[in-house]
C-alpha cells in the first residue's frame, strides 16, 4: 500500500544520503506498540482502534469489541520502543539504515484472554477471522546484533502497567 511504499522510499533516501553525504541515519521500524496514550495517534494509521477496544476500554470498565480474532501481530510495549529508540541513538556508524523494534507476538484473540486474565470483569468480544495483510511478524535478529535491543516486558507485564496507568489515571485502583 502507500504507507508501506512510503516507508520504503525513506530507507532508500537514507541510504542514499549515507552513501553521498556521509548522514549517519538509523529508521526504526516498531511494530504495534501498545501503551499509554497510544489512543491519540489514531489518525497515523497505527492500529490503535485494537488498542483502544482492547486494552483501553475494557482497563476502564467499558466493553471493547474487535475484529479478526486470528491476526497475528508483534506487541512491543511503549517502553521497550523507547529504550530501543535510546539504543539506536547511541550507536554511530550503524551498518542498517533500518531496524525492526519487536515485541512479543500474539494473536488479537491471545491478547484479549490476557487483558482477561488481568481484568476477570471485561467484556471483550472478538469477532473471528483474519485480516487481508501478512502477518506483522518481522525478524528482530539484526537488531539484536546491531544495538543489543531485546524487549524486556512480557505481553503479560506491558499489559499489566498499561491497563495500571489508564486506571490510575482515570481515578480507578490499580490492580
Amino acid at each position: 500500500d502507500f504507507y508501506g511504499v512510503c516507508k520504503i522510499v525513506t530507507e532508500h533516501l537514507a541510504r542514499l544520503f549515507r552513501k553521498k553525504h556521509g548522514l549517519d541515519c538509523t529508521g526504526m521500524r516498531y511494530m504495534s506498540v501498545y501503551g499509554y496514550g497510544k489512543a491519540a495517534q489514531v489518525a497515523r494509521g497505527s492500529l490503535s482502534p485494537f488498542h483502544i477496544e482492547l486494552i483501553e476500554k475494557p482497563a476502564l470498565g467499558k466493553p471493547g469489541k474487535s475484529p479478526y480474532a486470528d491476526a497475528l501481530l508483534d506487541w512491543i510495549y511503549v517502553e521497550d520502543a523507547a529504550r530501543a529508540t535510546v539504543m539506536a541513538s547511541e550507536i554511530m556508524n550503524n551498518p542498517s539504515v533500518s531496524l525492526n523494534i519487536c515485541g512479543q507476538r500474539a494473536k488479537i484473540s491471545e491478547l484479549a484472554d490476557i487483558v482477561r486474565r488481568i481484568l476477570p470483569d471485561a467484556q471483550i468480544s472478538v469477532e473471528p477471522g483474519d485480516w487481508a495483510f501478512p502477518p506483522y511478524t518481522y525478524k528482530s535478529d539484526v537488531t539484536e546484533a546491531e544495538i543489543g535491543y531485546k524487549p524486556q516486558f512480557t505481553l503479560e507485564e506491558g499489559l499489566r502497567r498499561n491497563i495500571n496507568m489508564l486506571r490510575v489515571r482515570n481515578n480507578l485502583p490499580e490492580l
